[in-house]
């Protein structure tokens, strides 16, 4: 079910009687298994039962076509999601969200795999292999980062002299432990933030299309 169906039926849904005259076009409350489909597909669930939210302006940079079409449809993205209320990035911004056409994805996403190995640590095995298998004319996917709580980055302090002696007298792996969080018993002390997503569309399967469309997808 499309976001646009989705936001119809919810409201359609409390339309009152209609009058002489007027078309009456009524929907159905999507069942819960409906919702959650949307919100797997469109969301990137995060570790924690925790969806990964974006929390930053978004700063598209768009490659595979031609520059002027690059460029366009780049510059849509940002208005769309303007119109939309998301906070669009100035010029200089930090890139999160990437749009690649590529004539082979397949073999693109394992040559990134290799080359850049962090922009699918957010994923399963399984996930990458999937992926990278993949015959769909769009691949999509994130990087889920975690923050504390108030949105301070996470930075990782050792056991060595912290005055906790011993990490395994204490029962604790002999690893590194999270610092900067804020403890609490109401609120998670982390959250995940979705740091940035990455489209992949197949070349090929394009044709017919417009960049309007291209944009608006």
């Amino acid at each position: 079910m499309s976001f646009a169906i989705l936001l119809s039926a919810l409201a359609l849904a409390g339309a009152g009687p209609a009058s002489e005259g007027e078309i009456l076009v009524t929907g159905e409350r999507p069942s819960a298994e409906a919702v959650r489909d949307f919100i797997r597909d469109v969301g990137r669930e995060a570790p924690g039962d925790q969806l990964a939210r974006w929390d930053r302006a978004v700063c598209p940079y768009v490659t595979g076509l031609r520059d002027p079409h690059n460029a366009y449809i780049a510059e849509t993205i940002t208005a769309l999601a303007q119109a939309v209320g998301a906070e669009p990035g100035g010029e200089g911004c930090a890139v999160n969200l990437v749009l690649i056409v590529n004539a082979e994805p397949g073999l693109l996403v394992g040559a990134l795999r290799q080359r850049h190995p962090w922009m699918f640590d957010s994923l399963q095995p399984s996930e990458r292999r999937r992926l990278e298998e993949s015959s769909a004319p769009a691949r999509s996917w994130g990087v889920v980062t975690r923050r504390g709580s108030d949105g301070r980055i996470l930075q990782r302090q050792g056991f060595g002299k912290s005055g906790l002696g011993e990490a395994r007298t204490f029962g604790f792996p002999d690893t590194e432990i999270l610092a900067g969080v804020l403890p609490s018993r109401i609120v998670r002390s982390t959250r995940s933030d979705l740091g940035a997503s990455f489209i992949l569309l197949d070349a090929a399967r394009l044709e017919g299309l417009s960049l309007q469309q291209i944009s608006g997808y």
